[in-house]
């Protein structure tokens, strides 16, 4: 594996991160502007038109929303300027902005520090009131503890309200706040999964003797690919400030940093097809290369299914990325030194 290979596959893990890292759908659906993703920013510069539904995992609204909004999320954030009504629903809500009219707010957390011009109903198991928070309708609320009434400012009436329906119905929502949050978790972690499949398969088509150089390093000696792993996994850090501090030198140490991170992010699809392959020869005893495929997806599965297992589940994670992360950094080393003299 020449040099010009090796950068040509750090810059396709640097790109395939980036997609996996920073993609997040939303589109159109009806007369109302439908967006949803896993972490979903609308930012104050975008322009909004007509009424606004969102859902997702993580979602944050900083524009101008001049119709009806409705929010659903696991962790919501506002700090736009809502021209109209505003629903949410959300397990942790933070709501700063402007609101013009009414603000109807369900979670089980709900934190206010915005500016509140038409009535507010919260219904929270805890309520924070900021010092920020200003308002000028009237608050009711019902909530197990509420922070901060002795700091907001009030125009308007503040009341309290008891729950106004039935123990089963509050079970019933209380249910069903966990099971989103269950749902939501599953699915983040399955779209984690499937994007690290996907990247991993798009490498191995790429560059596929690479891959196999990287494996077979690990396969030669794992226990010096996990040494390697560890050193590079604590000194580079350190290595990369001191490069920042010449100033000359911040474009290295730059690239050096993305390239360390895509490395740990990508250690684990080396580990992965190793571990497969190893699991593999002892069950079957002879595993031909060219089945990429099958030996990674066991690879993977088992590294993601055991990280399920509290504790244990993470350090065998921890360690397997490190093997990958030494296999790809001695793979890559070993090449460099092979290739100099055909440049």
């Amino acid at each position: 594996m020449n040099s010009f290979r090796v950068t040509a596959l750090l810059l396709s893990l640097i790109f395939l991160f980036s997609v996996n890292l920073f993609a997040s759908p939303s589109f159109s659906a009806g007369d109302a502007h439908w967006r949803s993703g896993i972490d979903l920013l609308i930012p104050a510069d975008e322009a909004l038109e007509g009424p606004l539904d969102v859902a997702g995992i993580n979602v944050e609204v900083g524009a101008t929303v001049p119709e009806v909004m409705s929010l659903a999320a696991i962790k919501a954030k506002t700090g736009g300027v809502f021209q109209n009504a505003v629903q949410v629903v959300a397990a942790d809500a933070e709501l700063g902005g402007t609101f013009e009219q009414k603000v109807t707010c369900i979670a089980a957390k709900a934190e206010l520090l915005g500016t509140f011009n038409g009535d507010v109903t919260v219904k929270a198991a805890k309520i924070l009131l900021d010092s920020t928070a200003v308002f000028k309708g009237n608050f009711s609320y019902s909530a197990a503890s509420i922070e901060g009434l002795d700091r907001a400012a009030f125009e308007g009436t503040v009341s309290e309200v008891p729950f106004d329906v039935p123990d089963e119905r509050a079970e019933g929502w209380g249910r069903d706040l966990e099971k989103g949050a269950a749902i939501a978790a599953v699915i983040s972690w399955l779209l984690s999964l499937a994007a690290i499949v996907v990247t991993a398969l798009v490498i191995h088509g790429l560059f596929p003797n690479q891959y196999e150089a990287v494996t077979d390093t690990i396969t030669a000696s794992p226990w010096a690919a996990l040494g390697v792993g560890f050193v590079v996994l604590v000194a580079t850090p350190p290595a990369i400030v001191i490069v920042l501090a010449t100033i000359i030198g911040i474009p290295i140490a730059l690239i050096a940093g993305m390239c360390y991170l895509i490395a740990l992010y990508t250690g684990q699809l080396f580990s992965a097809l190793w571990l497969g392959r190893t699991v593999a020869v002892r069950l079957q005893r002879e595993v031909p290369a060219s089945k990429f495929s099958w030996s990674f997806l066991a690879g993977i599965l088992i590294i993601w299914f055991a990280g399920l297992v509290p504790f244990i589940g993470g350090l065998f994670g921890f360690t397997l990325t490190l093997i990958g992360l030494g296999g790809l950094w001695l793979s890559a080393w070993h090449g460099v030194k092979a290739g100099r003299g055909g440049l």
